[in-house]
């Protein structure tokens, strides 16, 4: 991971300064690819901690 700052190119990334943000976790059942305003995102399933500590 890397700090959010280090994607700002100024070009095709900017920062943005808001107040509201609004948060919400996707939970599928399998991965899923969702579009979000032209823009592909992978859904990966999440595993539970302990189950994945198990595998």
């Amino acid at each position: 991971m890397i700090p959010a700052a280090r994607l700002v190119d100024g070009e095709f990334v900017l920062a943005e300064t808001r107040s509201d943000v609004c948060l919400f976790a996707l939970q599928f059942e399998e991965d899923e690819v969702i579009y979000a305003e032209g823009l592909a995102l992978a859904c990966p399933v999440q595993m539970p901690v302990a189950a994945s500590l198990s595998a």
